[in-house]
């Protein structure tokens, strides 16, 4: 009867022993602080954590200007851009002295051990960081932008008209979205002039931004005519966001 006794204590205290190891484990895998490299100058790290497939990294804005997108790399090949001149908010960016925290997911195959801050962008378009993530960040931009423009341009036509008939519309606007790479290489030449001096080609990045920028066309699209009470006022709506959003970009 002692030895069962015995037996049976000796087993709950190697279970005890086990659980409270594992505890241990899982927390220090949770709260393991992260390496950082800056490669900028305006961005200061407050917090960086890993937890479980998931990391957490708190940024302050130095500087006097308001960021309005950064790119930040948690393992070599997988970057991660935050872009915020897009946004249809009044607020499009991370202010002077203002934080910036946000915890994201990570793939099963990638758990960080570093974090990379690559490159940010402010408001009046000068940036700070890696030359070509600035340049990806940009071009991904312009593409969006792009077709922000042109859907101003077929939502005036279709506004002018007062027609309550939207099928013409969506056909003329998809056309436009679907423009071809001269159409963008002239628009691109009117907004980078730069890029008509060097006749540089429609890079992958400024492919992925119209790619993109025509999906989230047609998205708001669906979405204002779902919100449509008959009259044409929230194509009207949409037209004035897309405007915001254009007012402050091309710097």
């Amino acid at each position: 009867m002692r030895l069962s006794i015995f037996v049976i204590s000796t087993v709950v205290l190697v279970c005890l022993i086990g659980i409270s190891a594992l505890s241990g484990n899982r927390s220090t895998t949770q709260d393991a602080p992260l390496q950082i490299s800056n490669r900028t100058q305006a961005f200061s790290v407050i917090k960086a954590e890993r937890g479980l497939n998931e990391f957490l990294i708190t940024l302050k804005n130095n500087s006097a200007k308001t960021i309005t997108a950064f790119s930040i790399s948690p393992s070599k090949g997988y970057t991660i851009t935050e872009e915020f001149v897009l946004a249809e908010t009044a607020d499009f960016g991370i202010g002077s002295n203002a934080l910036f925290s946000k915890t994201y997911p990570t793939l099963n195959s990638i758990q960080p051990e570093s974090i990379e801050i690559k490159a940010l962008i402010f408001d009046d378009g000068t940036a700070e960081g890696d030359a070509r993530e600035v340049r990806q960040i940009v071009d991904s931009r312009l593409g969006e932008q792009i077709q922000m423009r042109r859907a101003v341009k077929e939502l005036e036509k279709f506004l002018a008209k007062g027609s309550r008939d939207a099928s013409e519309f969506k056909r003329d606007l998809d056309n436009a979205l679907n423009s071809s790479d001269d159409d963008t290489l002239s628009i691109l030449a009117e907004l980078r002039p730069s890029r008509a001096i060097t006749k540089q080609p429609l890079s992958d990045d400024l492919r992925a931004g119209l790619s993109n920028g025509r999906q989230s066309v047609l998205t708001r699209l669906l979405e204002a005519e779902a919100e449509s009470d008959g009259s044409n006022d929230s194509f009207l709506e949409l037209k004035k966001t897309y405007e915001r959003i254009l007012s402050r970009c091309f710097k």
